[in-house]
């Protein structure tokens, strides 16, 4: 079976760490709000925008983040490096998928196991 995309980016937020994450759900999100990360002007460079897809790429590790706290951390990092910071997740996305949080795929079982 094909691993899921599943690219992330820790950010470190006053030290706490933030966690964007090319997954499905995130990229639904983008994709809802008028952003598809995969065309050829899919990042956006609109401050407000910006926090938008933090806030859509933080929805699996940060389900409670508010747009208020997606714009402070565009604000803090700054609207150019999150934007480099997420084109090179988009484009690092082929990566081996990351298994470090709950609910991600596991592994189907072989034939052999089937058989037991």
């Amino acid at each position: 079976m094909v691993a899921p995309i599943d690219a992330k980016l820790v950010l470190d937020i006053e030290g706490e760490p933030i966690t964007l994450r090319l997954d499905f759900a995130g990229l639904a999100m983008c994709e809802h709000l008028g952003v598809d990360l995969f065309s050829e002007d899919g990042v956006p460079r609109k401050v407000t925008k910006i926090a938008l897809v933090v806030k859509s790429l933080a929805t699996t590790d940060h389900p409670t983040m508010t747009t208020d706290e997606a714009l402070s951390i565009v604000a803090k990092i700054k609207p150019l490096a999150i934007i480099s910071k997420v084109i090179e997740l988009v484009t690092d996305f082929g990566a081996q998928a990351d298994a470090s949080t709950e609910g991600k795929g596991v592994k189907a079982p072989s034939e052999s196991q089937n058989a037991a």
